[in-house]
């Protein structure tokens, strides 16, 4: 008896170091895949594209590394199938209440975008940062490159950065308790930036979507509201060129903020912190409530048919069933405790984020 326990927990322990290892080992070669196609673009490997290489940068980064190498290499090393992966991955529907409820996240969740990496800009400008910004724009703002830039900007991230960056990620850590889930896959997501100006309020929405998915126990919710955060930058870009409404909101916006005192900056951004956070915390509480809630109440309600005869018969009149939250799909407290070995590609890739990060601060955006 204590042999065949020694070997199921032996077994138990293989598995889970092997979903961890395995999904630590993809993300290190999604960042260095990020990380060649950076540098390839910086020495004008694609030039020959002419004005077609950012939206071929933008395919090839999105599809190829973000969505189509994690599927396909998870896939070939758990050798499941890519119905399994999905699974795996958290794709699981959701109801229209719960698809508006992301949608309204999504645009408190921009809001707080701007006050964070305003925030976090002013910090790093006070220290010396001096930021380069980009210089890759056609000045076409017209309805087409607008269509193209929801697609290439917002759609593609919230879905193939999600499946990479939450989808996979959770499923990896997902026996590290909760905090441990969410602190790793978020500083991961805002490293996988590879910009010092992007990597604390990546890091921190990184944080954010990866409770929504775990509270959720769906990866749709982060999908909307990532391309909501996404989405309504590029329309307000646009938006101020072409006179659309609302389209003066966000450049109205900064220059208050730029021709303010630091100190006035950050009392205004603080203001709309806090505001934005009770009214954030308040959507979020009832998308759970759409999401999980709705999933905890079928469960019990599913149980209790199926056991109140065998109840009855027993003498109990009212059965009380309590859920345990392994239901969601995590453990809340970490119950699996990786080796230092088995920690060496996670260590790999949060060395690598950091170097390529701290670059940016000292030589500009890769």
């Amino acid at each position: 008896m204590v042999e065949e326990q020694k070997q199921l927990e032996f077994t138990t322990r293989k598995k889970e170091r092997n979903v961890f290892f395995d999904v630590t080992f993809i993300y290190l070669i999604l960042m260095v895949a990020f990380v060649g196609v950076r540098i390839l673009s910086r020495l004008g490997a694609f030039d020959f594209l002419g004005d077609s290489s950012s939206l071929f940068l933008t395919l090839l980064i999105q599809i190829v590394i973000m969505f189509f190498l994690p599927v396909f290499l998870y896939k070939k090393l758990r050798k499941k199938s890519t119905k399994e992966v999905f699974k795996d991955f958290r794709f699981k529907k959701i109801n229209y209440k719960a698809v508006f409820l992301a949608i309204g996240i999504g645009i408190l969740v921009f809001i707080l975008n701007i006050a964070i990496s305003s925030f976090f800009n002013l910090i790093i400008t006070l220290i010396g940062y001096e930021s380069i910004g980009s210089t890759a724009t056609t000045g076409d703002y017209s309805v087409i490159a607008f269509m193209l830039a929801i697609i290439t900007t917002a759609l593609l991230p919230g879905f193939c950065e999600e499946v990479a960056s939450r989808g996979m990620l959770l499923k990896g850590f997902n026996k590290l308790g909760w905090k441990k889930i969410i602190l790793i896959s978020g500083l991961l997501f805002g490293l996988m930036h590879l910009n010092i100006e992007q990597f604390f309020y990546a890091t921190i929405i990184g944080w954010f979507l990866a409770f929504v998915c775990l509270s959720t126990g769906s990866i749709f919710p982060g999908m909307i509201i990532h391309f909501m955060n996404n989405g309504l930058s590029v329309y307000l870009t646009y938006a101020s060129h072409n006179g659309w409404p609302l389209g003066d909101a966000l450049t109205t916006l900064t220059s208050s903020l730029a021709s303010s005192s630091y100190f006035s900056s950050i009392m205004i951004i603080f203001f709309v912190l806090v505001i934005a956070s009770f009214i954030l915390a308040w959507l979020v509480f009832l998308l759970i409530k759409e999401t999980t809630g709705v999933r905890m109440y079928e469960l019990g309600r599913e149980l209790r048919q199926s056991l109140q005869p065998d109840a009855e018969k027993a003498g109990i009149d009212k059965l009380r069933i309590d859920i345990p939250f392994q239901a969601l799909g995590f453990s809340v407290s970490q119950v699996y405790h990786p080796m230092l070995s088995e920690k060496i590609f996670l260590s790999a890739t949060i060395f690598l984020g950091v170097l390529i990060t701290i670059s940016t601060f000292i030589w500009g955006v890769l």
